[in-house]
């Protein structure tokens, strides 16, 4: 964190996960297991239904544990808009949306929130296409389409979808100057690093 900016409330999550779904039910499972399944425990999970339809979607929606994940209702199929739904929701200070079936290695958020914290970034990440995407040119900010590790940024500079989007375009340019590392790091155990350095801090 910035050297002026003052903890943290410690009944708030640190960083909220936002999952866009629109008829992607059968997509939801694998997301949602690939965030339960992060290193970095401290944060909170907010499923946006984009006016989904169809069965399947309604039922895995239906069947989600409101106690650990909040579901949002958005009228309105536009993603944009859909983002604006879950940002209102949003506790944490760092924020990481994705769509269903977009994915994070398990040590994501933990490295990603380790060089936010520490290094003063706006955003950091590793976003990478989803697979089956090899070919489609797109950015990270992209709404059409989930990716792999996407950004994770700052709510101080994510103040509405629009702000998310040139951000996340901001760094498809220019990932050097914003954070991008690789992830998980070659040869070393994961999160290893990471959980270290948040001991010392």
């Amino acid at each position: 964190r910035r050297r002026d900016e003052p903890l943290w409330p410690s009944d708030q999550p640190l960083a909220s996960a936002i999952v866009l779904c629109q008829d992607a039910g059968a997509l939801l499972d694998e997301t949602l297991g690939s965030l339960a399944a992060q290193s970095w425990k401290d944060f909170e999970t907010i499923v946006v239904d984009q006016g989904s339809s169809d069965s399947e979607t309604q039922r895995r929606l239906e069947a989600l544990p409101g106690a650990t994940i909040r579901i949002c209702r958005a009228a309105a199929r536009n993603a944009s808009a859909a983002l604006e739904a879950g940002l209102k929701l949003a506790r944490g200070k760092y924020l990481c949306c994705l769509h269903a079936g977009g994915l994070l290695e398990p040590t994501y958020l933990e490295q990603c929130l380790f060089r936010l914290e520490t290094e003063g970034l706006t955003l950091c990440g590793s976003p990478q296409p989803a697979p089956g995407a090899a070919g489609q040119e797109s950015s990270p900010g992209d709404a059409a389409r989930p990716w792999r590790n996407p950004p994770v940024v700052r709510r101080d500079q994510w103040d509405s979808a629009d702000a998310y989007e040139r951000l996340c375009r901001r760094m498809h340019r220019d990932m050097a100057g914003t954070g991008f590392f690789p992830c998980p790091t070659a040869g070393v155990p994961a999160g290893s690093l990471a959980r270290q350095a948040w001991k010392r801090l």
